[in-house]
């Protein structure tokens, strides 16, 4: 949280996570360590936060901490179970501006699941999940994940797996899509072709457009 707009869609959207789980929001706001610690800026992004938790029934805690953003997220990740954060600044599309982006550092030194919300846009009703699944250890973390969902919100699930040759249905699709029917989840397998990243941003697009 840094008191901007972005953050408090973010915390709009953990608070919708929040209520479906029953769960408990904490929250951390970084200044640096030159400012002061109980400034009147500090004191109304608490009293933001509570006032935001309250209103939606969840209950919630705001940290205060200095240092860099990205350490105190990450060392603050591997006590909760899902990190939120505002995505403000995406990635480039170049390689350098991809290796120096912080949000790539984030993803890389977070150790729990990471949900990023657009600082433009209003938060998700969460009711359709798309899974990009190659079969790597990441991915079945992520299909766990997307398991949960779709079995104790309802939410509709589509598989997206990326085939750059095209033939026949790839193996790591038949393996997601036999997971999710043993557990009696229904499921909607798609595969695209070309480019990793821009095949899963196309079939979001057409998710989101059907």
């Amino acid at each position: 949280i840094n008191g901007d707009e972005g953050g408090w869609h973010a915390q709009e959207q953990a608070l919708r996570v929040a209520r479906r789980e029953g769960s408990f929001l904490h929250g951390v706001h970084v200044i640096p360590e030159s400012e002061e610690r109980r400034s009147e800026q500090v004191k109304t992004i608490e009293e933001t936060f509570r006032r935001r938790c309250r209103e939606a029934n969840v209950p919630g805690e705001l940290f205060v901490k200095t240092g860099q953003v990205i350490t105190q997220i990450a060392a603050r990740a591997r006590w909760n179970d899902l990190v939120v954060v505002s995505l403000e600044y995406p990635p480039g599309s170049r390689p350098l501006e991809k290796l120096g982006s912080g949000f790539r550092t984030l993803i890389q030194q977070v150790s729990r699941p990471l949900l990023a919300v657009p600082s433009h846009r209003e938060p998700s009703p969460l009711d359709r999940v798309l899974l990009a699944y190659d079969g790597s250890p990441k991915a079945d973390e992520a299909l766990f994940v997307a398991a949960h969902l779709a079995e104790h919100w309802k939410v509709e699930l589509r598989v997206v797996t990326v085939s750059e040759m095209g033939g026949a249905v790839p193996r790591a699709l038949v393996r997601a899509l036999r997971y999710l029917r043993e557990r009696e989840i229904e499921v909607t397998g798609v595969e695209e072709q070309g480019a990793v990243g821009e095949a899963i941003l196309r079939a979001a697009e057409i998710y989101a457009s059907n």
